[in-house]
């Protein structure tokens, strides 16, 4: 029957009971019913029941949306959200609550739908921020965990594509982690020359890493080094023959190629080996020319 009043007559009727000093009466009415709005609760100030304001809302069974208002000045923010989040409607509190408050009730739903990134990106769980699939979105949450520097929750969350470009992301794997830096697949960092990334991982024992994926062994290894790793294009161009092994050199390149080198070495017998015949004829090379048919 209450809900066939006017928010005005509900007003009227409480107003008159507050006015009149009649505050038991005032308080059974809300007890049956009676809604509060931001004009009563002042009405409760204004004649005297500033205190009975806890009270009266402990047992309010409705309240008008400007309530909520009213009670952020008179008890704070944080209480005010924390009391409607357990007492209002569940169709009204998510619109009145800040983001900070959201985040003190574990509203990670309501967050992103209102694209609350930052708040999201520092205090949403890891399970909640894993089931997040759009790229953009990742970007946006990468983008607030790299300004806090919150590297270790970036890595959790293992979104390589949304972080393998960062530059401060890879200052900090260069530093920290350089094998995950590695498994990025990027061919160099921002921040430095790629001889320079190379030189660095070169100081930090990343050698199989630079034998395997760049030319750096092949512009500044020593010989011992090329031998190791098998580069021995670049030993025949300096013409350490001696340090070839022919048979890897062929199968790492190619038989013509390794005979090209192995003409100038005047390594007859890899010639004859591999039916070179016009070669080893052409340097009169005769026994070797007829044995290479056999």
């Amino acid at each position: 029957m209450l809900r066939l009043n006017s928010l005005e007559q509900n007003d009227l009727v409480l107003y008159d009971l507050l006015r009149e000093g009649k505050f038991d009466k005032f308080q059974q009415l809300i007890k049956d019913g009676y809604g509060l709005d931001a004009f009563i609760l002042n009405s409760m100030v204004d004649n005297g029941f500033a205190d009975k304001i806890d009270e009266t809302i402990s047992f309010c069974r409705q309240w008008h949306d400007n309530a909520f208002n009213f009670l952020v000045l008179f008890w704070g923010q944080e209480k005010t959200e924390d009391y409607w989040f357990e007492h209002a409607d569940e169709n009204v509190w998510p619109k009145k609550l800040s983001n900070d408050g959201l985040v003190r009730h574990q509203q990670w739903d309501i967050l992103f739908e209102r694209e609350a990134f930052d708040e999201l990106a520092l205090y949403a769980p890891m399970d909640f921020l894993q089931k997040i699939k759009d790229a953009e979105t990742r970007k946006k949450i990468i983008s607030v965990l790299l300004t806090n520097n919150l590297f270790d929750k970036i890595l959790a969350l293992d979104w390589k594509d949304e972080y393998a470009l960062a530059a401060k992301m890879q200052q900090y794997l260069l530093h920290n982690d350089l094998k995950k830096l590695l498994s990025l697949s990027i061919p160099d960092v921002f921040y430095l020359s790629q001889d320079k990334f190379y030189q660095y991982l070169y100081e930090h024992g990343e050698r199989d890493y630079l034998a395997k994926k760049t030319d750096y062994f092949e512009k500044y290894g020593t010989p011992e080094e090329l031998i190791h790793y098998e580069k021995y294009l670049p030993l025949a161009e300096i013409k350490r023959y001696d340090l070839i092994d022919w048979d890897v050199f062929s199968k790492k390149w190619s038989v013509d190629i390794a005979c090209i080198y192995a003409e100038k070495a005047k390594n007859w017998d890899f010639l004859c080996k591999h039916k070179k015949h016009w070669l080893l004829f052409k340097h009169f090379r005769l026994w070797l020319f007829i044995k290479s048919f056999f």
